[in-house]
């Protein structure tokens, strides 16, 4: 979240949960596992990734005091919300290097554009379009807008997700 404050000027709570689950997707599709791995719902403006959705609005509502962000209750977004900055710089070790890549490739492709464009592009995900509203999305169908073109990425999600449920049933 930090490096998207200090990278995004107009940040706020919409665009920063597109952001995440247009970086969480792009990762999952290249990699085979997400970069933050939230539960991602599917809402009427989008997937939303639950966790950081309910720490942003924490965050907002005054209730997360330790937290490297805080709002800028003096400053709004074009949508009229409050904007998050950050308190401390960006630690980036706690990132494989191909993270902050595949982050910075997705502030720098979409960090500009209006919430409402992001929410746009968002919809025309089979991820969104076949789920059903207020319920989990299944990681499966981000791949569903181009199967073939990301199937290795598939293959090594779905491994991945029998050993941790192989973990689990131990």
């Amino acid at each position: 979240m930090q490096i998207m404050c200090e990278k995004v000027p107009d940040l706020d709570i919409l665009k920063a949960v597109k952001l995440l689950y247009f970086i969480d997707r792009e990762f999952l599709l290249q990699y085979g596992r997400p970069i933050l791995g939230d539960a991602y719902i599917c809402m009427n403006l989008g997937p939303v990734p639950s966790k950081a959705y309910d720490y942003l609005k924490d965050i907002q509502n005054g209730l997360e005091v330790n937290s490297p962000l805080h709002v800028d209750k003096f400053s709004k977004s074009p949508g009229g919300y409050p904007i998050f900055k950050t308190k401390t710089s960006t630690e980036l070790d706690i990132f494989a290097e191909v993270e902050v890549s595949c982050i910075n490739h997705v502030l720098q492709k979409c960090g500009n554009l209006a919430p409402p464009t992001l929410v746009d592009i968002s919809h025309k995900h089979k991820a969104w379009d076949d789920s059903e509203r207020n319920t989990p999305i299944d990681y499966k169908l981000f791949f569903a807008d181009e199967p073939e073109k990301h199937k290795d990425a598939y293959e090594a999600m779905i491994l991945e997700q029998e050993d941790r449920d192989f973990v689990d049933d131990i």
